[in-house]
């Protein structure tokens, strides 16, 4: 009886020993596991979904977190950093809408509440930046940055002047071959100045857009719809036909080309209830 309980007690003793695993074993599965999900992120999620295009330096968009007002806000932020997929359909701009706001930083004053550092441009070229010499002084926007606001501060060089209406601009290797046909271009709700809307386009060699997507954002999402809506409809007109031996083939890919339009916008002001 002590003989066939002993090797019972042997057999179930190799039984336990066969289906437990040494830590070892362990720590491996659970690394495999870590780097197929790290894989599945890399390669098969869609960043560009996610994150928007970075504008240039006309447009500056500060996501504020809203740890405020939610309490549970800081453990979903947590998990977007993650998964960012979880939030993805939440909001237009692919982070989720309740746990980011777009704070409006584009600013045309000059006078603030609080004091600021002001900088004289260098009048001696080695004194420049480099940015500076290379890029046009009209086009320049000085970025500075008050040690008294948490948000970045834009002043342009110059005082923009408002447009009395909204209107498309070619670029300068469209002007002497096309131009725009008539349209009207709506004029948005605005307080003040509205930044422009960059629209990059794919133009045929007739004149017609196959594509249009966002460039540069004015900050005002209705705005840029109107523009790339605008943009993906028209066509280009020519100043003088282009006369060749071989025939035109308004469907070649080959012959196309990418441009930029830049779209600039009139502004009335949005009348506040009393």
């Amino acid at each position: 009886m002590n003989h066939k309980s002993a090797n019972s007690y042997a057999s179930d003793r190799t039984v336990l020993e066969k289906q437990t695993w040494p830590p070892k074993k362990w720590y491996t599965l659970i690394g495999c596991l870590f780097l197929i999900h790290i894989l599945f992120y890399y390669i098969f999620l869609d960043s560009r979904k996610i994150v928007p295009r970075q504008p240039d330096t006309r447009q500056k968009t500060l996501m504020v977190a809203n740890y405020d007002t939610d309490p549970h806000s800081a453990v979903a932020s947590i998990i977007e950093a993650f998964d960012p997929s979880v939030f993805a359909g939440a909001h237009e701009n692919g982070v989720s809408g309740f746990l980011w706001t777009e704070k409006q930083t584009t600013t045309y004053s000059s006078k603030s509440a609080y004091p600021s550092f002001e900088i004289t441009p260098p009048t001696n070229i080695f004194a420049k930046e480099l940015s500076d010499v290379l890029m046009p002084t009209a086009e320049r926007i000085e970025v500075q940055e008050s040690p008294y606001v948490p948000s970045l501060k834009l002043k342009e060089s110059y005082v923009r002047t408002f447009p009395t209406h909204s209107y498309i601009q070619l670029p300068d290797s469209l002007k002497n071959t096309w131009k725009l046909p008539p349209m009207e271009l709506p004029t948005q709700s605005w307080n003040g100045i509205l930044p422009n809307t960059v629209v990059q386009a794919v133009l045929g060699e007739d004149g017609r857009i196959f594509s249009a997507t966002l460039f540069s954002s004015s900050g005002m999402p209705q705005a840029d719809e109107d523009a790339i809506r605008a943009i993906q409809s028209m066509r280009l007109l020519p100043i003088a036909p282009v006369l060749t031996d071989t025939p035109r083939r308004p469907d070649n890919w080959t012959r196309s080309q990418t441009v930029l339009f830049t779209i600039c916008w009139a502004t009335q002001s949005i009348q506040t209830p009393q």
